[in-house]
C-alpha cells in the first residue's frame, strides 16, 4: 500500500515513467506498480472488499488507496504526450489495470477512461475536449511526504530526435526512440469495450465479459463510432501486432448487430487499402479477418459486403 500511495504523486510519475529516457527503467516501473496495485486490489477492490467508489463527503475525496492511485493516473493522461514523452509504458498501466478485476474495469469506464483515451488520439480534432478534459470527477490525493526521495521535475523543453538518440542508447533505431507507440491506449479501450453493452440491442456478444453491462457517455460512443476517415486515421497509426489485433478486435466489436457502423467500417477499410503502403496494409486485412469471424444476425450480409469489396481488387 505505501508504494502504490507514492506513486499517486504526479511527479514521481512524471519522472519515472514519462520523461525517463532508460525503456528498461519505465517497464521495471510499470512492473513494480502493478505488483503492488495487484496486492492492494485483494483488499480493496476485490469482491466483497470492493470500495472504489467510497469517496469522504465532505471533500469527495477516494477513500481507497486503490482509487486514489487510478485516479491520479487518469489525471495524467492529457500531459503525457508533454515535452516528447514516451508514453508507451505509461498506457501500459491502464491496460493492467483493467485487467486487473471487473470491479476495476467497471470503475474506470464509470470515469469515462474510454472517451478520454479516444479524444487523447485525436486531440484537438476531437468536439469534446471540453468534456473529457475535465478532470474534477476524477479528485485524487498527492502524498504528503515524499519517501522514495523528492522527484525533480524536467524543465519544460522539447527533446529533439537527436537528443533522444544519445539518451536512449546506439544500439535502438532512432525512429523507435523518438516515437511512442499507442499500443496499450487500444487494448485497453477493447478490454473496457467487453465489459459494456454496445447500443440497445438484447442479444449479448459473445466477446463480452461475463454479465457485466456498463454504459458509456454518448460523447464516447461519437468517438468510437465516427466517420470512415477517422476510423482509416486510426488504422494507420498502428505499427505493431498489439495494436492493430485490437483496433481490428475494438471495430469489429462495435459492429455486433449494427449494419450501420458495419458499413462505415468495410468502406474506412475500402479506402484504406487504396491509400497506404505495403506496411500498414497488413493492418486492414487484419481488421477484414476479424470482421468475419463475428457471429450475429448480419453475419452473412457482411460476408457478401466483404466479398464485393475483394472483388475490386
Amino acid at each position: 500500500m505505501w508504494l502504490l500511495d507514492m506513486f499517486s504523486s504526479k511527479k514521481l510519475k512524471i519522472e519515472c515513467l514519462l520523461d525517463c529516457p532508460v525503456s528498461d527503467m519505465q517497464r521495471f516501473t510499470v512492473g513494480l506498480i502493478m505488483v503492488a496495485y495487484r496486492v492492494v486490489y485483494e483488499f480493496e477492490g476485490k469482491g466483497a472488499n470492493n470500495k472504489l467508489f467510497d469517496v469522504d463527503s465532505k471533500t469527495q475525496l477516494p477513500k481507497t488507496i486503490l482509487a486514489n492511485f487510478t485516479n491520479s493516473c487518469i489525471n495524467l493522461i492529457f500531459e503525457a504526450k508533454d515535452n516528447n514523452r514516451d508514453f508507451t509504458e505509461f498506457f501500459k498501466i491502464f491496460c493492467e489495470m483493467a485487467s486487473c478485476g471487473h470491479e476495476v474495469a467497471e470503475y474506470l469506464v464509470s470515469k469515462r477512461v474510454v472517451g478520454r483515451l479516444m479524444d487523447f488520439f485525436y486531440e484537438h480534432v476531437s468536439p469534446h475536449n471540453e468534456f473529457f478534459r475535465d478532470m474534477t470527477d476524477v479528485p485524487y490525493n498527492e502524498p504528503s511526504n515524499y519517501e522514495l526521495g523528492q522527484p525533480q521535475e524536467e524543465k519544460k523543453k522539447i527533446r529533439t530526435a537527436w537528443e533522444e538518440f544519445m539518451l536512449r542508447g546506439k544500439n535502438r533505431q532512432t525512429s523507435e526512440n523518438h516515437s511512442a507507440q499507442k499500443s496499450y491506449i487500444w487494448k485497453t479501450v477493447f478490454t473496457l469495450l467487453r465489459y459494456c453493452r454496445i447500443g440497445a440491442n438484447s442479444k449479448r456478444c459473445k466477446w463480452q465479459i461475463g454479465d457485466y453491462d456498463c454504459t458509456l457517455h454518448s460523447n464516447e460512443m461519437t468517438l468510437l463510432t465516427p466517420g470512415p476517415k477517422f476510423i482509416e486515421r486510426v488504422i494507420n497509426d498502428t505499427h505493431t501486432k498489439i495494436g492493430y489485433r485490437h483496433i481490428a478486435k475494438m471495430y469489429t466489436y462495435l459492429c455486433y448487430e449494427d449494419s450501420k457502423f458495419t458499413n462505415t467500417f468495410i468502406k474506412a477499410i475500402q479506402s484504406g487499402i487504396n491509400d497506404v503502403d505495403h506496411p500498414v496494409i497488413t493492418s486492414y486485412f487484419r481488421c477484414f479477418a476479424t470482421l468475419l469471424a463475428l457471429d450475429d444476425s448480419i453475419a452473412s450480409i457482411r460476408v457478401i459486403e466483404i466479398e464485393i469489396s475483394f472483388l475490386k481488387y
